[in-house]
């Protein structure tokens, strides 16, 4: 790896000298940490090291919890978007959940490793993943680094980072069609956001829908399921769903979550209010471009400045 840093980051060289052939996903181990990145003549690795250690520096941005931090870097004219996640430990810790993760991957390198399949195939619509670098302990990720595509373009949440400011949000309306479209298109090339909020899709200066920040947690035709259940229920828009086999599992899912909730309810155990939000409307966002399934009945049932 070429680590050399000059003191104006203009100047920074990041070149590979990776011996694995460009176009593939290398893997190197340091301690307790699995390096996994897209060998394509750039070194992620270095660019993570010197973004730890202070030299290479970003503007933050907005994140949904206190253990993760997301930062906007440039090096040679090139952005990226590097994100530290010391919350992985703190999920879901079910029998079922650590099965899966024992036998199929974490969810980062799984990510990693989905996203390269789909980017080769072509996909339109997905952020592309660099690195990821996970701290493992007993086949089990404790903290994660990635650095992914930064994606220029309009967001529907105030990117940047402010100390103890709210969260404002802008009211997506209609491109809620073109957002459950894109996720469709997502679902076509074998992935899924797993966590569908409005703040994980950019639109392009183009008026093209981009997903971001992938959640894989659970095997891939749940988390699609998870997003057509969460569009659906949350904001009136119906994701495109190609297959019987996929209509069958959101069908099921769908039961379940019903059936869990109302458990919980039984139980006394309700979720605690979502925080307040700060909603305004659209600005310099570029012209919609129609949707394959628009039509005055699918705008008339979405739902605008949603939970």
């Amino acid at each position: 790896m070429n680590n050399n840093i000059n003191t104006q980051e203009e100047s920074v060289k990041y070149l590979s000298e990776s011996k694995e052939s460009v176009g593939t996903l290398a893997t190197a181990f340091d301690g307790p940490w699995r390096i996994q990145w897209n060998v394509d003549g750039f070194d992620y690795p270095a660019l993570l090291k010197d973004f730890q250690a202070g030299r290479v520096t970003g503007r933050r941005m907005v994140t949904g919890s206190p253990y993760r931090t997301v930062h906007r870097v440039k090096v040679q004219d090139r952005e990226f978007v590097i994100k530290t996640d010391t919350e992985v430990s703190k999920r879901d810790k079910r029998l079922e959940k650590r099965l899966f993760t024992r036998f199929f991957g974490t969810q980062y390198s799984r990510l990693i490793n989905l996203t390269f399949e789909a980017k080769n195939k072509g996909c339109p619509v997905v952020q592309d993943v660099f690195l990821v670098s996970e701290k493992m302990e007993g086949g089990h990720c404790q903290e994660a680094h990635v650095i992914a595509e930064y994606i220029p373009g309009h967001s529907f949440i105030q990117e940047d980072y402010r100390e103890g400011a709210p969260v404002v949000f802008r009211d997506p309306g209609p491109w809620l069609i073109n957002v459950a479209e894109a996720l469709g298109v997502l679902h076509d090339y074998g992935l899924a956001s797993n966590d569908s909020i409005i703040s994980n899709f950019i639109v392009t200066p183009e008026g093209q829908v981009k997903v971001i920040d992938l959640t894989l947690t659970s095997p891939v035709p749940i988390c699609q399921a998870n997003d057509v259940l969460k569009m659906r229920r949350s904001y009136g828009a119906e994701v495109p769903v190609r297959s019987l086999s996929r209509r069958a599992l959101v069908a099921v899912i769908g039961f379940w979550n019903s059936l869990r909730k109302w458990l919980r309810k039984l139980r006394g155990k309700t979720p605690p209010p979502p925080p307040e939000k700060i909603w305004e409307d659209l600005e310099g966002f570029p012209q919609r471009p129609p949707a394959e399934s628009e039509n005055p009945d699918t705008i008339a049932k979405l739902k605008s400045r949603f939970d």
